[in-house]
């Protein structure tokens, strides 16, 4: 990030194999000294178990290591509706949380920020349901700015 400059390859709707195929080849190709990595939610709508946007991250991560590039993993943001949205959330988060500790990658756990309970997030933040608002997005925010810090 040279002279503060930023780069965002994103698309939304991606699942994690998606980004992997599309974006990260992307980030590769950069001048990028680090990357934060989100993604998993999206892997719900695709019908993927808790196990696998964890496991697609993971390779993510040390391909961006490979590359001397450091990868700043993300928990998944909650849901304040999908009952079973919710529960993969909460499961692929204590995936995210554990793989990242054995990696030795840091972790931006910005959903602890907003949660009220493991994968549940309230009206407040979300007033869609799954979208922060700027409230949401500030306590986010302080999280990310943290954990790069």
């Amino acid at each position: 990030e040279p002279n503060g400059a930023s780069l965002s390859f994103a698309t939304g709707g991606f699942n994690t194999l998606q980004i992997q195929t599309t974006h990260l080849p992307q980030v590769l190709a950069s001048n990028a000294t680090r990357c934060v990595v989100q993604g998993g939610i999206n892997d719900f709508s695709a019908g993927r178990t808790p196990a696998q946007a964890p496991t697609t991250l993971r390779q993510m991560w040390a391909s961006l290591s490979s590359a001397g590039i450091t990868p700043i993993a993300t928990t998944v943001l909650p849901d304040a509706a999908n009952v079973a949205r919710q529960v993969f959330i909460a499961a692929t988060n204590v995936l995210i949380r554990a793989n990242a500790a054995a990696d030795g990658v840091a972790l931006c756990d910005w959903s602890s920020a907003v949660e009220i309970s493991p994968g549940v997030g309230s009206v407040t933040d979300f007033p869609d349901n799954i979208h922060p608002n700027q409230l949401g997005c500030v306590k986010i925010g302080k999280v990310l700015a943290s954990t790069i810090a």
